[in-house]
């Protein structure tokens, strides 16, 4: 459906035009009317048209002035003129701007739809031909990033099932349906130091990949540590020495690496824990000890930066693998202190005040065991990411704000993208890179987000069967919020409970 904003100081012609479209042209709806340019330069900015019918013979700022200003915003507006004269003087000056139709009043019915069908077919020609152009380009893109990110979670997490792999190897081109896990983790040169250390070890890692895709084709995530799924059949020891000569040369401090064996795609993660088990052998010498503690807190603070990118659980995981550290090296009173001290650090960008989060310190110092700090620290880290999203969220763009109030506040309803961008007044494929631009992540995505963490909050309560959760959040098929749950939860429904009701025992 293509929105259409009328512009006319002429009320009668106004309704006359949005009489015809509401009821003689269904695939077009009026977003929006003016009875001057000074107006529809300010509706524009809220509706953002496809067309617009302007009147050029007004008081004030004439039709093509108020039409030169609307290109600026958006280039690819479709104008449709009316005028009560016809006037060569005029329709010259209209050429350079683009005009698609030159409508002499009264317009009739058939005239205005044709006109109509018309500027439709353009936008309609327009948007195949931009698509080609990104279908062309998706191996740079955002988007494709974006997906590459969420394939290496679910790979490192082991929730990929057959048919999430085969519609990423088709899509990733991946090569080969086995591999192995790299972990590499290191400090920039004498740059470290400074403030843009860190990005310079992030950029010292992408030369390194580039490096190994020239050679092997491999999938990065960059999470504090670099971890590299390398897509080969070849046994990962055939690798090892032209890895780790090419690492050296980076010049990097304090290089650490570790690779898995190679393993097919559903049990790759077996190959990420014994990449990890490598990297986090300790030498048995106290500053190397004390490195090892401080990149565990780089990756917990790093992963909370990009937190509405790499999602809730990458920040989790790195909580959870300083943990385990931790209580492995220091007894539990010294272990929840310095746990306490890495969460304390995390939040110390966050300028935002969220009413729900906990005092972290007299929280922790009821604590005895290490299951219940474990346990807690998913929560108090669940939260700590809440405030993150939310500070992420204050700068956003007002229409994707909305959007995404709509959700939170209509998840348990049909939503699509379509009927939410027309409820925001802008066009669906705006609505979507808003998305991807500001939250790196896709209108489902989000909207699944949403939902799963509602549904959370219902099976923790135990006051619902999971029939009734599932409808209540907005899945009409208890089988498909199953499947969707275990893909971006790592379990089912099912284990989550009793995963609740053990803490909730332990408690």
């Amino acid at each position: 459906m293509y929105s259409v904003m009328i512009v006319d100081d002429e009320e009668l012609v106004l309704r006359s035009f949005a009489y015809t479209i509401q009821n003689h042209a269904p695939a077009f709806r009026v977003c929006a009317q003016a009875s001057s340019g000074l107006d529809a330069l300010e509706l524009a900015k809220d509706n953002n048209p496809d067309i617009v019918i302007l009147d050029i013979a007004m008081p004030g700022l004439d039709g093509l002035e108020t039409l030169e200003q609307l290109r600026e915003v958006n280039p690819d507006l479709q104008c449709i003129l009316s005028t009560a004269y016809e006037r060569f003087d005029l329709a010259q000056r209209a050429i350079p701007l683009g005009v698609f139709r030159y409508l002499v009043k009264p317009v009739g019915k058939k005239t205005l739809l044709e006109a109509l069908e018309g500027a439709g077919q353009q936008i309609e020609s327009r948007r195949k031909l931009s698509q080609e152009h990104r279908q062309d380009a998706q191996r740079l893109t955002h988007s494709h990033r974006l997906e590459e990110e969420h394939f290496m979670q679910e790979l490192l997490c082991g929730t990929l099932d057959g048919e999430s792999w085969n519609l990423y190897r088709r899509s990733l081109w991946i090569s080969a349906d086995r591999g192995f896990i790299l972990v590499l983790s290191a400090r920039g040169g004498s740059s470290d130091a400074s403030p843009g250390g860190f990005t310079d070890l992030r950029r010292v890692y992408r030369e390194f990949v580039d490096w190994v895709n020239h050679r092997v084709q491999c999938f990065a995530l960059d999470i504090g540590r670099l971890v590299l799924f390398i897509v080969t059949r070849r046994e990962s020891s055939f690798f090892q020495g032209d890895l780790t000569a090419r690492a050296e040369d980076l010049g990097l401090v304090d290089l650490r690496m570790g690779w898995g064996s190679t393993q097919p795609y559903d049990t790759l993660d077996e190959s990420y824990k014994e990449a990890l088990a490598m990297i986090t052998r300790s030498p048995g010498n106290r500053q190397s000890h004390r490195r090892q503690e401080r990149d565990r807190i780089l990756a917990i603070q790093h992963s909370l930066k990009r937190c509405e990118e790499l999602g809730t659980g990458v920040f989790l995981e790195n909580l959870r693998e300083y943990w385990r550290f931790l209580i492995q090296e220091y007894p539990v009173g010294i272990a929840k202190n310095k746990i306490l001290v890495a969460l304390t650090a995390a939040q110390e960008g966050l300028t935002v005040f969220v009413e729900e989060l906990p005092d972290l310190g007299v929280e922790i110092a009821d604590l005895e065991t290490q299951d219940q700090v474990a346990a807690w620290l998913d929560t108090a880290g669940r939260m700590i990411c809440a405030a993150a999203r939310l500070q992420i969220q204050s700068n956003l763009p007002r229409v994707l704000h909305h959007a995404m109030l709509m959700i939170q506040q209509h998840y348990d309803q049909a939503l699509q993208l379509s009927s939410l961008a027309r409820e925001c007044g802008v066009n669906p494929n705006y609505l979507g890179r808003l998305f991807k631009e500001y939250l790196h992540t896709t209108f489902v995505d989000y909207l699944n987000s949403i939902r799963l963490h509602q549904a959370e909050q219902l099976m923790a309560k135990g006051t619902l069967r999971l029939k009734e959760v599932s409808w209540a959040v907005g899945y009409r098929d208890p089988n498909y919020f199953s499947r969707i749950f275990k893909k971006y939860r790592g379990q089912t429904p099912k284990e989550f409970i009793a995963l609740s009701d053990q803490e909730v025992s332990h408690g």
